[in-house]
């Protein structure tokens, strides 16, 4: 549906460009103009995200997957979270040179964007907001690491988070008092574990109570 609405939308935005320009061959000390075309150049590439996401999540087969090139294309498609764009600090470090696995890249896209979601949420509360995307190779794996400065996983906690169902968060509005308070259906590290299982990937994590948590991914290269 995201992408059938944002195809139809390429027209107008189309036209509307055009027409910038040439106003711009008209007016071309105005301010004005330079702001719409920007901002339709901005639509314009908000709609080549969706579009190319939609299509990488429908792919079955397995491709060669670069991890970092699919990091750096689910990141940007999360720039369309406001809160995530202007109230979370990004610190981002990956590996050149990183080899590419076989794999089906939903299992990776989705597995690794529930990990980055469930960071974002832990730190909703916080006054101080880091996100921390890492990725570094040896000669047997790729490590990717995703770093939060949220509230932690308490020690009863720890034994079932990948438990299905299992969540911390409220599962619906009635739950909370704030409407914009993150909600869980529990199922979001569940699905990474059942995902990610069959690449032999190990998930580990470090955790330290209202100071934040660490995801570490270790995903075999061959």
């Amino acid at each position: 549906l995201a992408a059938g609405i944002s195809h139809n939308l390429n027209t107008p935005i189309t036209i509307i460009q055009a027409n910038a320009e040439l106003l711009k061959i008209k007016n071309p000390d105005s301010p004005e103009i330079d702001k719409i075309m920007n901002q339709t150049k901005r639509m314009t590439g908000l709609i080549t995200t969706i579009l190319e996401k939609g299509k990488r999540d429908q792919e079955t087969g397995y491709i060669n997957l670069d991890l970092n090139e699919l990091l750096k294309h689910e990141l940007d498609f999360f720039n369309a979270n406001l809160y995530y764009k202007h109230k979370v600090e990004k610190q981002f470090d990956f590996c050149e040179n990183i080899p590419v696995f076989k794999a089906i890249y939903s299992d990776f896209s989705q597995s690794i964007m529930n990990i980055v979601q469930n960071a974002i949420d832990a730190m909703y509360n916080k006054p101080n907001r880091v996100l921390s995307i890492k990725t570094t190779k040896n000669e047997s794996e790729i490590i990717l690491t995703v770093s939060d400065t949220g509230s932690g996983i308490s020690d009863e906690i720890k034994a079932k988070i990948f438990d299905p169902f299992f969540t911390t968060k409220p599962t619906n509005i009635e739950e909370s008092k704030d409407i914009h308070q993150p909600r869980g259906t529990g199922l979001g590290l569940s699905l990474v574990y059942n995902l990610l299982m069959p690449y032999k990937v190990k998930i580990d994590f470090e955790t330290e109570k209202d100071k934040g948590t660490t995801f570490i991914l270790r995903i075999p290269i061959n």
